[in-house]
């Protein structure tokens, strides 16, 4: 019960994009350099509001079925049915993997070979990285 439906409206009130999410998902279009996430930065100059979360707590199918009706309500521009970028009607994602594709996805990571450029380059980023006592204990847990 960790997920939520989030709304971004345009400076004037139109809703612009409805999505759905953990943890910090909707800032990270804020850092995408997708049509979305350059629309939002400009906008977020100009004065929009920064907390778009309009629905928390709820468990990952109710987010979906929230996502679906608000973008069928507000419509889609690329359809011509109303202000959203959303380029889909809602319910796709990570959080609607099947089990086959995470198999899939997996095979590929564990196959992988980096070359030595890329990992010099990861190598070096992750030099001088400190560690809270927190954040350790957190990763001893997770390899436990």
């Amino acid at each position: 019960m960790n997920s939520y439906v989030y709304l971004f409206c345009d400076v004037d009130g139109t809703p612009i994009y409805v999505g759905k999410g953990t943890k910090k998902r909707w800032q990270r279009h804020y850092t995408s350099d997708t049509h979305l996430g350059r629309l939002l930065k400009k906008r977020c100059r100009e004065g929009m509001i920064l907390n778009p979360i309009i629905s928390s707590y709820m468990t990952p199918e109710d987010a979906i079925s929230l996502e679906k009706v608000l973008i069928k309500f507000f419509g889609r521009a690329d359809q011509r049915t109303g202000t959203l970028l959303n380029l889909t009607d809602g319910g796709e994602g990570a959080v609607n993997m099947s089990d086959e594709t995470k198999k899939k996805l997996s095979i590929i990571a564990k196959g992988r070979v980096w070359s030595e450029t890329s990992r010099a380059k990861l190598s070096e980023s992750c030099k001088g990285r400190v560690f809270t006592p927190e954040h350790r204990l957190k990763l001893k847990q997770a390899k436990a």
